[in-house]
């Protein structure tokens, strides 16, 4: 028998399971060690995805730096989880909003 290689996990499932820990730590119902590995589990998961979104930043930077007149603006990026309707939890702004 031949063994299969596991699909790599992606972002956007990391940040999935992620959002679903977080949920599940919310409610309470855990008991210490499950908490505890879920909290474990969250942390590494958390890890992978800003490692991941750093990839992203550099590779997006080496195009515009390689695209002819390509001007590279670094501005300061803040992350902030959803509420999973597309917008930002617990109703705040995103930096640079302003109230209609």
């Amino acid at each position: 028998m031949g063994s299969k290689a596991a699909k790599p996990v992606s972002f956007e499932e990391h940040y999935g399971r992620l959002e679903e820990i977080v949920r599940e730590l919310e409610r309470g119902e855990l008991t210490l060690d499950e908490s505890l590995a879920r909290y474990e589990e969250g942390v590494a998961r958390l890890k992978e995805c800003f490692a991941r979104l750093k990839d992203a930043e550099a590779k997006i930077v080496a195009l515009l730096e390689k695209s002819p007149g390509g001007t590279v603006v670094e501005e300061k990026m803040e992350f902030r989880p959803t509420d999973g309707e597309g917008g930002t939890e617990g109703g705040g702004k995103q930096e640079g909003e302003t109230e209609p």
